[in-house]
């Protein structure tokens, strides 16, 4: 799996602490290893975000990524609480 970002998820990335983006990274390393861990509350999205997935990344911290070829590409999008990037 190749995991890419957009510009708005490098931007929201940069600005966490170091705690935050350590948490990030352990979760996009199991997520590597298996994208549909139950941890990870893979889902699909619905409304505006149709055709997008979400992963948990923390208590209220979601990742929002859209796959191609099968999960051999994926494109980080867009980060941050729940309510801020549904």
């Amino acid at each position: 799996m190749e995991i890419v970002t957009t510009d708005k998820f490098k931007k929201k990335y940069g600005k966490l602490n170091n705690i935050i983006k350590t948490k990030i990274d352990n979760v996009l390393r199991k997520f590597m290893n298996d994208p549909f861990d139950v941890s990870l509350l893979n889902h699909g999205l619905q409304g505006r975000l149709k055709g997008f997935r979400s992963i948990k990344a923390g208590i209220d911290l979601r990742l929002i990524f859209k796959k191609e070829e099968g999960y051999t590409l994926v494109i980080l999008i867009d980060l941050g609480k729940h309510d801020d990037v549904y």
